[in-house]
């Protein structure tokens, strides 16, 4: 190429503007201009002309350089070409299409953007820019680098407002940069709107089941979960991630329900009518859950049934005090069996129990054989007594006599009973609370529990066992979850490390005449007892049991709001008694007992005669009355009238049933519970005249109503 003229290499009108070009590059520099040039043998190529100034001594003239970019040229041709027909086609379709740089410039838009619109360009831009949702949906589309759409209402041709389906696209660089969005807009029609409808639907329905109140899961043909709901997995425990693509009949049912529910799928999979199916369903704690199902067939868009959609109830709770429920009303008649049985039973043990009181104080001396003949009797009137407790606690029938006692002292009388009356080496630990409690409960009563497990602790355990006793202070607020009352409570725990509790059982051991122990070696009464005990008491009482491991029974009671009472001065004692009763036998037990003690008494056999009796005799001081007699007024409403128009009487009442079961209208009197020795008989009168001499000493006791 060196030397060789320009018009070697190129026709004649290349040359010409070559050389104005090369004449110019003499006084300044060309940096690339596009130039066409044509060579010698009809090529056309497409070059870049570079070219400057050039002096060396006094020879002057230019420097320059050509670029071929025929082939970037080319293709740069062909892209429009392509561009041009792609808009081109664009244009004959019902869309607008319009590309935007970040700064939000308009870099092209096809004919259509108009005449969706009904306006030109710089309107539309105008419009666009005005609408907060659009600049939303550009700023996101470039944020998120993820498509978005809606549907937007703008102003079209005669002023009408259109419904126009408008969707953001990012478009990115090599770099992965956004740096251009792609607006696709078009019109909605009846189908569009239905389909969005549809799709809204569709959405609307998807929130709805993940976020209902209830377990919703659904199960493909497979019998494979595709769906499970928030609550769903609340109530498992385990996560939607879990148990996607799982088998839910293999994974989360056992046994009969596993078939059965198997069965219900198929029949929904098939397209027959729902049905509902109540299951236990695993869960990740092993906590028992019981739902309520009802299935149905999940369809497409087509109507084809693709699955089933299984909607439930969490009824594990209901279920539970269904079955409380029942177990009460199945004790409840039992109860009331027992208590009428065991109330007819006490009176005739309080005939017997008082005229052995009698005969003991009466005969003197007495044969050895005679003495072992009474003491024989008594002690199994005293067992009799016991058993009657038992029962009437079952039956919640046995009225409790509760005053302020100190939990340590009631404890350590109990277990040194126990200790005394077990042969075998047992090791027994009570560690207290390091705080003087005291609870109001019935001290027999407490005892009583506190010796059934102490003796169910030691039947379990071996030569070596121990039997560990504490007690723990405990506060119940307001707002916390409980079955007691919030308030200050005193927590017994007696536990063992003996042969355990299976836990198949473990629900039956509080159910009255139900016991693990061989024949002749326990009633089935002690824990029911002491169940009872404690809720009439207010408290409570828990079970935990490991088998092999031993057991833990906890006692839960309320503190006493005051001090267990001091000692008094013994109180001076009525004169005159009037007894009320309605079983002769019992009348007359209960004067030789009142005789003995060295009082004056008469008897009538109901309410009305015992009034009668009031207004002839002006020296009665106490009337002892049964509560539970025939007519028109029962003990309790003789106690109020007597109250009422008698002030100066004191009332002591006597039943072998809860005085809870009769309602005394606000006011509490003295209860004795049946049957009674003399010393409880004498002890109860001395207590009601102490109760009297404090009134009149003004220390502030009630003398009715305490």
């Amino acid at each position: 190429m060196l030397g060789r003229p320009l018009r070697e290499l190129y026709d004649q009108e290349s040359q010409e503007a070559l050389s104005g070009e090369y004449a110019e590059a003499c006084d300044k520099c060309i940096p690339g201009v596009d130039r066409t040039l044509v060579t010698q043998d009809g090529r056309t190529i497409q070059t870049k002309l570079f070219a400057m100034p050039y002096s060396f001594g006094q020879l002057h003239g230019t420097r320059s350089g050509y670029l071929d970019v025929t082939a970037e040229k080319r293709a740069e041709t062909e892209a429009s070409l392509a561009t041009q027909a792609i808009f081109e086609l664009l244009d004959t379709l019902h869309l607008a299409l319009m590309v935007v740089d970040r700064k939000g410039q308009l870099l092209a838009r096809n004919l259509g953007t108009e005449k969706l619109f009904g306006h030109s360009i710089d309107s539309i831009i105008e419009l666009a820019e005005s609408n907060e949702t659009v600049r939303d949906m550009f700023q996101m589309t470039i944020r998120k680098k993820e498509p978005v759409s809606k549907v937007l209402k703008f102003e079209g041709p005669s002023d009408r407002m259109i419904d126009i389906s408008l969707s953001a696209w990012p478009i990115e660089n090599h770099s992965k940069e956004v740096t251009r969005v792609l607006f696709v807009g078009r019109r909605m029609t009846s189908l569009m709107r239905a389909e969005s409808r549809s799709a809204a639907l569709a959405l609307e329905f998807q929130q709805f089941v993940e976020n209902a109140n209830a377990p919703i899961f659904g199960i493909d043909h497979e019998g494979q979960v595709n769906e499970w709901n928030r609550m769903t997995e609340l109530l498992t425990g385990f996560s939607k991630v879990e148990v996607i693509g799982k088998n839910v009949t293999r994974e989360f049912l056992s046994g009969d329900e596993r078939s059965s529910f198997e069965v219900v799928l198929k029949n929904a999979l098939e397209g027959q009518a729902s049905s509902i199916f109540e299951s236990s369903f695993r869960t990740r704690s092993d906590k028992p859950l019981r739902l309520l199902l009802n299935s149905t067939s999940r369809l497409d868009t087509q109507g084809q049934i693709v699955g089933v959609l299984v909607f439930g109830q969490d009824v594990t709770q209901m279920r539970e005090n269904e079955r409380r429920l029942n177990e009460a009303q199945r004790l409840e008649a039992l109860g009331q069996l027992t208590g009428g049985i065991a109330h007819d039973f006490n009176n005739l043990l309080a005939i017997i129990q008082g005229n052995l009181s009698l005969i003991q104080h009466s005969v003197s001396p007495m044969s050895e054989d005679v003495e072992v003949s009474l003491a024989d009797a008594q002690s199994a009137t005293s067992d009799g007594e016991r058993l009657i407790k038992q029962l009437l606690g079952f039956a919640k029938q046995q009225p409790l006599e509760s005053k302020a006692i100190s939990l340590d002292a009631a404890i350590d009388k109990a277990l040194s009973m126990f200790v005394r009356s077990t042969p075998a080496p047992l090791q027994t630990t009570f560690q207290s609370a390091k705080s003087t409690l005291c609870v109001t409960v019935d001290p027999v009563m407490l005892e009583s529990a506190l010796l059934n497990l102490f003796i169910n602790a030691r039947d379990a355990l071996s030569a070596t066992g121990t039997l560990d006793i504490n007690t723990f202070p405990r506060v119940i607020a307001e707002d916390e979850y409980s079955a007691l009352e919030p308030g200050r409570y005193v927590d017994i725990v007696i536990a063992d490390n003996g042969s355990g509790i299976d836990k198949n059982i473990l629900d039956r051991v509080c159910e009255p005449f139900f016991s693990t122990k061989g024949p002749d070696k326990g009633s089935g009464l002690g824990l029911s007892m002491a169940r009872n005990f404690v809720v009439q008491s207010k408290g409570g009482m828990e079970i935990d049991s490991v088998l092999g491991e031993g057991t833990t029974v906890t006692l839960t009671l309320p503190v006493a709001e005051t001090s267990a009472p001091e000692e008094t001065e013994p109180p001076q004692k009525p004169q005159k008694v009037l007894i009320v009763d309605d079983e002769e036998r019992v009348r007359r037990m209960a004067g030789r007992l009142l005789h003995s003690f060295g009082y004056d008494f008469i008897a009538v056999g109901n309410a009305e005669d015992a009034l009668l009796a009031l207004s002839m005799t002006p020296d009665v001081e106490l009337v002892f009355s049964d509560i539970m007699m025939p007519g028109s007024m029962n003990g309790k409403e003789l106690a109020r009238h007597i109250e009422a128009s008698y002030p100066a009487i004191n009332v002591l009442l006597t039943t072998g049933f809860d005085d809870a079961n009769f309602d005394d209208g606000g006011s509490t009197f003295p209860i004795l519970a049946k049957p009674y020795s003399a010393a409880d008989l004498n002890e109860a009168i001395a207590a009601l005249s102490d109760r009297n001499q404090k009134t009149q000493n003004g220390e502030g006791v009630t003398n009715r109503g305490g």
